[in-house]
This record gives structure tokens, sequence and C-alpha cells, in this order.
């Protein structure tokens, strides 16, 4: 029985520390959960920081090529104008084209040809002049007399062997007839110093590029930029997302094999001059600000683990405690029970009455044979003085040895036996032997006294008495006899001594 109440206990210490475990199991896990969400809304925030920054430069960029249009536009109608006046000036269209670029703070030229595709007007010209009548622009702007701005392919420039991104218009004459185009350019290098203005954290990636997909500029911030110009290679996952959306998206690529950067990107495509733009976040700036939450969602989560692993020790020491004092109390109860059985065992068969009285000598406790003794039942005499046990003439001295008691003077009869007389419930007197014991508890000392009856030994010592005092007597008597029978002895052994004859009796005096 004792071993199952001890498995009980060990598993209810079990229990408890399994439920800790669980808590901090069921955090854990809201934890992760909760970090899986603030992951997810970190990464939806990045592509919504790459499409705000998408939109950002497509304006941007569809901002300066409107101004470049309307450059182009009052160049070509100021060459048109003095081509229908029959006097075309070179040196004045030359620095009108200068004026106007002078506007233009980002493009690197802007220059003019005639029908054949010399370039005669702007300034920077060569003589003799560069022919572009091989351009493709050149070829569809003299091809199409409707044409608008037409947006040209990165070329490498004739002159500075750099590469440009150009713009060009053409010029009719006043019958309508081709007479030229009208072009301006950006110096790659320059779109990609503008890109590098942008605000970005290390690992984006800015790129732009034109109708065919072929790149124009591209910028990663933290890393050079080794994708060469018109380069078409787009990766899969950008590829999925033109396909299913042309306009405008969103995708994640892997880890680039140029940069080993995985990103974010957003795309947009210029409704205007069909231009795309394409913005990529590292994913690893873009969790920069979740990896803290996380680090300090798991320093709080172990923080509180460690706190319920220490509060279920202490709780499990607590409870270890309390079920050791509950077992030494136990045990304490249980040998207080088997004291008191061999109390009442002792104190129920006892041929002597045993009494045992409080610190102010009342009676609490009556066994038989004190009911036998002195008479009075259990319900008569507990809660009873002592003095109803004893006879008048005992009480005063008894009072007064009480007193000394309380003024903590020791009790005169503790641990002796003696001789008293006591007092039965119908007013006679016997003889007893009393023994006083005493210990002290929290209510207080606890006089315990066993008495005797000792009438029967009184009565037989009586008999004694009297029987040795009539013994004495006739030893006496017999003494007397022998001392007389030893006188006749000596009388006769006289009187023959007299006759002359022996003696009879020897002269040995009586023992």
């Amino acid at each position: 029985m004792r071993s199952l109440f001890d498995h009980d206990k060990l598993s209810s210490r079990h229990f408890l520390y399994a439920g800790a475990v669980m808590i901090i199991v069921l955090l854990s896990i809201a934890a992760l959960l909760a970090l899986a969400q603030l992951r997810q809304l970190a990464l939806e925030r990045a592509a919504i920081t790459t499409q705000s920054l998408a939109r950002s430069v497509d304006k941007s960029f569809e901002g300066l090529i409107d101004t470049i249009n309307v450059a182009l536009q009052a160049s070509a109608d100021e060459i048109s104008r003095q081509m229908a006046s029959g006097a075309v000036d070179a040196p004045s269209i030359t620095y009108y084209l200068k004026r106007q670029q002078a506007r233009l703070a980002d493009v690197a030229f802007l220059r003019a040809t005639n029908e054949r595709g010399d370039v005669i007007y702007g300034p920077g010209v060569l003589t003799p002049p560069n022919n572009n009548a091989d351009r493709d622009y050149f070829l569809s702007l003299r091809a199409d007399p409707q044409a608008g701005l037409f947006v040209v392919k990165p070329l490498l420039g004739r002159i500075d062997q750099k590469w440009v991104w150009a713009f060009a218009r053409r010029i009719s004459k006043n019958d309508g007839s081709f007479g030229g185009v009208v072009f301006a350019a950006f110096n790659i290098d320059n779109i990609e110093k503008l890109l590098a203005q942008i605000q970005m954290e290390h690992g984006g990636s800015i790129a732009l590029r034109g109708t065919d997909l072929g790149l124009i500029a591209r910028h990663t911030f933290g890393s050079a930029n080794p994708i060469a110009v018109g380069d078409q290679r787009l990766a899969l996952p950008f590829k999925q997302a033109l396909k299913a959306n042309r306009q405008e998206g969103t995708y994640t690529s892997d880890a680039s094999s140029i940069d080993a950067v995985r990103r974010i990107y957003s795309y947009r495509q210029n409704a205007k001059y069909s231009f795309v733009v394409n913005v990529g976040m590292g994913t690893e700036a873009a969790l920069a600000d979740w990896r803290k939450q996380a680090w300090m969602v798991a320093a709080l989560v172990l923080a509180f683990a460690l706190a319920v692993l220490v509060y279920a020790r202490l709780i499990g020491r607590a409870w270890r405690r309390q079920e050791q004092d509950m077992e030494a109390l136990a045990a304490k109860r249980q040998a207080l029970q088997e004291n008191e059985e061999r109390y009442h065992s002792v104190t129920e068969t006892a041929t002597d009455a045993i009494v045992i009285t409080d610190s102010n000598m009342h009676i609490v406790s009556w066994n038989p044979a004190a009911e036998r003794i002195f008479g009075y039942t259990p319900a008569q005499a507990i809660g009873q003085p002592l003095t109803v046990l004893m006879p008048e003439r005992y009480r005063e001295q008894h009072l007064s040895g009480v007193q000394r008691v309380r003024s903590g003077g020791a009790p005169h009869v503790l641990g002796k036996v003696v001789e008293l007389s006591g007092l039965r419930q119908d007013g006679s007197e016997f003889p007893l032997e009393l023994e006083v014991s005493s210990w002290q508890t929290s209510a207080g000392q606890i006089f315990a006294g066993t008495l005797r009856d000792i009438t029967e030994r009184k009565q037989a010592e009586e008999e004694i008495h009297a029987q040795l005092g009539e013994l004495l007597r006739w030893q006496e008597v017999m003494l007397d006899r022998e001392e007389r029978v030893q006188q006749l002895k000596a009388e006769v052994n006289e009187l023959l001594a007299r006759q002359g004859e022996p003696t009879r009796y020897s002269s040995e005096a009586p023992s």
C-alpha cells in the first residue's frame, strides 16, 4: 500500500514536470507560428517596398524621357521650320540643339542628321560627319512618316565608344518627306549613377530593361554588376512572372548565380515607352528586422522556459517537502495512535488506578481500575479536582504543593512511591500507594498518578504483626519454662552430690 502511495506521489510530480514541458512546447509552437506570420509579413512588406520603388523609378525615367521627347520634338520642329523657309542655317540649328541639351542635365548629347543620315547638326559633330543611315532608328523613322518617339536599344556610340540609351524623332520637310532624324542619348554609366542614388539596403538591385528585355542598366548595392549591356538572359521565376503578367508583378528568386543573393523582385513595364524596371530587395535585408524579432522572441521563450522549469522545480521541491512533512506527520500520528492504543490497553487492563490531571489538577483521564477503587464513573470523575480523591486533612498540603509547582518549584512526590489515604465516593478512607510522573505539552504540564489500593496488604501486615506478637509471647513463656527445668536439674544434681552419688544431668545452660 505504501509503495502504491509512493508511486502515486511520484506520478504526480511527473505530471507536474510534464505539464511544465507541455506549456513550454505550446509556447514554442505559438512563438514559431507567430514568427512564421511575422516572417510572411516582412516578406510582404519587402514586396510592397519593391513595388513602390519600381513604380517610383518607372515614373522618374518616364519623366526624363518625356523631357527628352519635348526637346526632340522642339528641335525637329525648328529644323523643319528652317527647311520650310528654304534657308537652313546649320550653325543656328547647332546652337539651338546646344541650348536644348543644356536644359537636359543627364543627356550625353543631342544631335541631328540630314536625310542621308549624316550627323551634321549639334555640338560635338565630326568633320567629315558620321553617318547613321544604318541605325535601326534611322531606318524605322525614315520609313514611317507618322512615327513618334523612337526608343532605341542600347548601342555603342561611334564617337566616344560608350554605351548609350538613345531616343529619336523624325524630321519631316514641309511636303511631309523625310528630312532626317534628331536624337539624344543617355550614357549608360550615367543611368547607373542615377540608379545608385536610390536608397536601398545591401543586396538590393535595380535594373532597367528595354522593350526586348535586353539590359539597359543595372546597379547592385554592395556588389559589382557583371551583366553586360543588352544581355537578355532572365531568371526562370522572372520569365514565369512575365508570362503571367507582362505589365507588372512580384516574384522571388533563388540565390543568384552572379552574386549568390536571394531577392524579392517587383517589375513594372512603362505604359508609354515600354521599358521595364525590375527592383530587387535582398531577403537578408528584408528579414533583418524579423531576425532581430526572432532572436528576441527566442530569448523570451527561453527565459520563460527556464522560469517555468525553475518554478516547476521549486514547486516539485516544495511538493516533496510537503510530502515528507506529511509522511513525518503520518508517522507521528501512527506512532501516537499506537501509543494511545498501548496506553488504552495498559490503562484499561491495569489493576491499579491510573489518574491523569492537567496543570490545574483537574482529572482528564480515568481508567476502569480507578472507577473500581474510588467508586466514581468516568463521567463523574473527569473534570473534577483531584482533591475529591483525598481526605480533608491532605487537601491544604496538596493545594500548597500545586501552588509551589506553578511558581516553578519541583513536586516533592514526583518520581517517588508514597503511601497515603484515599477517599472513596462513599466517604470511606482506604490506604493507597501513589507514584506520580509528569510531562510537558503545548497545553501545559500533565501529571499522571498510579494509585494502588493496599488495603489487603495492610490487613495482611496487621495479621502478620499480630501473629508475630503471639509468637514472641509464647517464646517468652517457653524460655521461662526452660529456665525452671534447668533449675530443677541443678537441684537434683546438688542432692545427688550431697548423697555422694554421681550427677544425673549435665550443667549446660539453656540456649
